[in-house]
């Protein structure tokens, strides 16, 4: 509830800041992450004195009720007919509501119910930025869910010369995630073996695992997520494949040392960017260097070439370098940091991720 009270009072401001009546939160994670409830179906209407209006359906009705922090309204004829129930106001409404994710067929639903009676304002990523930092609380939970996501990779490593098929070893490992964390991972497991590695989302599939494999996995824990990228190889690793790996292993500690208050976003990406460039492989690396996490497994600030935020303190992002090589493998290492007041601190263990073989890439 302290924490609620916090972060209410820091979307007031912004609502004052940006000459706001309300904002209609649609994003069921901002409604989590602002007031503590559960992800569910429904708009919260916050209104800049400080009135807050949670319009459900009757699926989650008996919960919301029991929340202090709102008034509750389950409208018989809906959720678009309850929010405008829920709009009190006399004269001009400025209203402010969520570009990212109220969809077009629910905006044009919401306008037709209430006519010319609002002005609508759209906005980008208010609740996000505010969610960028985080607290020392959720900065512990992200930690706990980086470990158990760690203990995941030792398991994985145990067991997945008994697995027969990429989808087998997903399941063993979404199983272990599950019972030691919440009740769901971050996001589907990735297993991507052999060829398949140089598919950076590949949908793990039911032919059998072959060398390299990829497994990018994340538990969740307390609702916070974990994100991390490992790699496994046979007994003794090719010329090729170490060749690779040692670049991005080197573009990711080019990143790591970059990070520190202020510094741009895009910045610690063109850092790992411009090293696997120099080696000659800058077309097979296709995608950002990472990404903020929290209680979404992506957030923001987005560490990309166009990725216009400042790193501050308490933020926690994921590098994530990688080479992928059409036709025959691909390379990634991913690991979680959080902003500290001079410099980035791993939230994902030990960086030494070879052991004296060589043979994996282990935390």
């Amino acid at each position: 509830m302290k924490h609620s009270n916090q972060r209410i009072r820091a979307c007031l401001k912004e609502l004052r800041q940006r000459k706001l009546d309300g904002m209609l939160i649609s994003s069921s994670w901002n409604v989590t992450w602002l007031t503590g409830f559960r992800p569910a179906e429904g708009f919260l209407l916050v209104e800049r004195e400080g009135r807050l209006v949670y319009v459900t359906s009757p699926l989650y009705a008996q919960e919301a009720r029991a929340c202090s922090l709102w008034e509750t309204v389950c409208h018989p004829r809906g959720i678009f007919s309850g929010t405008a129930t829920a709009i009190q106001h006399n004269g001009t409404y400025r209203l402010g509501y969520e570009t990212t994710h109220l969809s077009c067929q629910e905006f044009q639903r919401l306008t037709r119910i209430l006519g010319n009676e609002v002005n609508w304002q759209p906005q980008i990523h208010l609740l996000e930025t505010l969610r960028m930092r985080k607290s020392k609380s959720e900065i512990s939970a992200i930690r706990k869910a980086a470990e158990i996501t760690e203990e995941a990779v030792r398991y994985a490593d145990d067991i997945r010369a008994d697995m027969k098929s990429e989808k087998e070893l997903q399941i063993e490992i979404e199983r272990f995630l599950r019972l030691k964390g919440d009740n769901s991972p971050a996001f589907p497991v990735i297993v991507a073996s052999g060829r398949r590695s140089a598919f950076p989302h590949h949908l793990s599939s039911d032919e059998i695992l072959e060398h390299p494999l990829l497994i990018d996995l994340g538990a969740r824990f307390g609702g916070y997520c974990a994100d991390l990228t490992r790699n496994f190889f046979s007994d003794k690793m090719p010329r090729s494949w170490r060749k690779i790996y040692d670049i991005v292993r080197g573009a990711q500690e080019k990143a790591f040392r970059s990070i520190r208050p202020g510094i741009a976003a895009s910045e610690v990406d063109r850092r790992a960017r411009e090293w696997i460039e120099k080696k000659g492989y800058g077309k097979y690396f296709n995608h950002g260097t990472g990404h903020g996490v929290g209680l979404e497994v992506h957030e923001p600030p987005a560490l990309s070439p166009r990725g216009q935020d400042l790193l501050e303190e308490g933020m926690v992002i994921t590098l994530e370098p990688g080479i992928y090589l059409p036709g025959r493998f691909g390379i990634r290492i991913e690991d979680m940091v959080v902003v500290r007041g001079r410099k980035g601190e791993y939230l994902s263990g030990n960086i030494n991720r070879r052991n004296s073989t060589g043979n994996r890439d282990r935390a």
